[in-house]
């Protein structure tokens, strides 16, 4: 099994909605996708979780 990351900038001016983006793997995806350029809606049912994630 293989592994890709996205490289730099990859998702510039992408906008990406990441479900359960309050931990674990959806608050990864949400982080990852931020670091390659998107802009990021992040959706979870925690509000301080998710306000947790944006400040990371």
């Amino acid at each position: 099994m293989t592994t890709k990351s996205l490289e730099d900038k990859a998702l510039a001016n992408k906008v990406i909605l990441v479900t359960g983006a309050s931990q674990g793997l959806g608050a990864e995806v949400a982080k990852a996708c931020a670091a390659a350029g998107a802009t990021v809606v992040l959706l979870g049912r925690s509000q301080k979780k998710l306000e947790k994630v944006y400040d990371e």
